[in-house]
């Protein structure tokens, strides 16, 4: 599935791919160690053996890449060890940290971190520069919830005018545009120098059309547009 995951994005030839998706949680769980059938039941711990292999096989194919994760309330553990929900949260958060830095130390470019709701202690824990949270469907106040942690953020381009209203008190340095249509371009360049603007994609059935359009729809002229330059 990683690989079935990678190849439309490798023949569309984009330039940074990220194999995996939500679900890539199974692979995860087997690295952890301490974990019985979704509950913690020792000391945790993890073995990276099978992440790094992961990473291992796939830069064969491409060299610059990146890996999507659910986040860890996706994993949905329970805990029957720790007796706190503090420290089972921390031990959790403490072997995500670990696998992701074995990811990174087998060369991989980075994580994408896919999640439904935003959760503050994950945040903090686990946006840093190689990683990246990313919430597909954002409500209320999630892009700013990101934004209190990341200075780089992932935006759909029916969200691009929230963010853009959040900027005045949140430091946006880098704009990854996801599905990008001209308008949202122009829209993107009032705010930001095209060096800081990436076109994005999330796809996650049908994906050989959809990462050649997102290939074309990523083409714009500054000139034929706007008069920036």
């Amino acid at each position: 599935m990683l690989e079935q995951s990678l190849e439309p994005q490798v023949y569309a030839k984009i330039d940074r791919p990220c194999a995996g998706g939500i679900f890539y949680r199974d692979r995860w769980l087997e690295s952890l160690v301490g974990i019985s059938e979704g509950v913690i039941t020792g000391e945790m711990d993890m073995d990276p053996t099978f992440l790094r292999s992961d990473v291992e096989g796939l830069l064969k194919k491409n060299k610059d890449l990146w890996f999507a994760i659910p986040a860890p309330q996706a994993f949905g553990l329970r805990d029957m060890y720790y007796g706190d929900a503090e420290e089972a949260t921390r031990a959790i958060l403490g072997q995500f940290k670990r696998l992701m830095r074995a990811m990174r130390d087998e060369r991989a470019g980075g994580h994408v971190i896919l999640c439904e709701r935003l959760d503050p202690v994950e945040l903090e824990a686990l946006a840093m520069k190689k990683s990246l949270f990313f919430q597909p469907d954002p409500q209320g106040d999630d892009l700013a919830a990101i934004l209190e942690y990341q200075r780089t953020i992932a935006v759909k381009s029916r969200d691009l005018p929230i963010l853009t209203g959040l900027m005045a008190e949140y430091p946006v340095k880098n704009l990854v545009l996801i599905n990008p249509d001209p308008g949202a371009l122009r829209q993107a360049l009032m705010h930001f120098d095209p060096e800081n603007i990436t076109a994005g994609g999330y796809c996650t059935s049908r994906c050989q059309g959809y990462w050649r359009e997102l290939a074309v729809s990523a083409a714009y002229s500054l000139d034929s547009a706007t008069d920036t330059k």
